[in-house]
């Protein structure tokens, strides 16, 4: 059942980036992050994963890997909720996807903040939640 809906998630996620879409998914276990970045590196070019207990070198070298990344090139972010939460801009972030169990609704007014925060006028944001 985990499987499917790994595959199920990366399926959606592949759509959405092959649609030009750049989203991101957060979850809150580094080996859920593991079994999406695994199964989504042989379909998108840059898989760009900000997981909990990283140092702030780690922190700062993804960083600079997410700045390095053409505009033109495919890419998804997948994270802990406390790295796409409050204070984590990325003006490309365009689409979220909801992979996780939320019990406040604040939790989803900040992830979803991210991806207003720096939105020009002309593009749209979408997002998606996964049932369990």
């Amino acid at each position: 059942m985990i499987q499917a809906r790994t595959q199920r998630i990366c399926a959606d996620v592949v759509e959405s980036v092959r649609a030009g879409r750049s989203p991101a998914g957060p979850d809150e276990r580094n080996d859920h992050l593991d079994r999406l970045a695994q199964a989504l590196a042989p379909s998108v070019r840059h898989v760009v994963v900000l997981r909990a207990g990283m140092g702030k070198q780690q922190r700062e070298a993804t960083k600079s890997q997410l700045l390095s990344i053409l505009r033109d090139e495919e890419r998804v972010v997948i994270a802990t909720g406390k790295h796409v939460g409050e204070g984590f801009d990325d003006p490309r972030l365009d689409t979220l996807f909801l992979t996780l169990p939320v019990s406040w609704r604040g939790t989803i007014a900040q992830y979803a903040g991210r991806l207003h925060r720096l939105m020009t006028a002309s593009r749209k944001c979408k997002s998606t939640t996964m049932p369990p």
